[in-house]
């Protein structure tokens, strides 16, 4: 035997070691617990960001749409107005619409 050590002796150590070898998968458990909750506010803070992101990008989307739209009114209506001048400069051209002008 074990230099005389009693029976009971070895089962308290063999308790012991058993306890030891629950306590530390237990602290394991609660650190893998903790790297996973860490990792998924990692997650989930990277989500956020991208989704803000996009949310930045949308806007800026919009804001171009809109720039573009007015842009292209604006070129509408003075392409309307041009034509509108145009058209009054060929009436004008015959003489300043005076009607006694050709009778004599």
């Amino acid at each position: 035997e074990d230099l005389g050590e009693s029976e009971e002796v070895k089962r308290a150590r063999k308790e012991e070691r058993k306890e030891r070898k629950i306590l530390k998968k237990k602290r394991e458990k609660i650190m893998k617990k903790k790297k996973k909750e860490e990792e998924d506010a990692r997650i989930a803070e990277s989500m956020r960001e991208e989704a803000e992101e996009a949310e930045r990008v949308e806007a800026a989307k919009k804001v171009i749409k809109k720039e573009k739209k007015r842009k292209a009114k604006k070129a509408w209506k003075e392409k309307k107005e041009l034509k509108r001048k145009s058209k009054r400069a060929r009436k004008g051209d015959g003489g300043g619409g005076d009607s006694d002008s050709d009778s004599g």
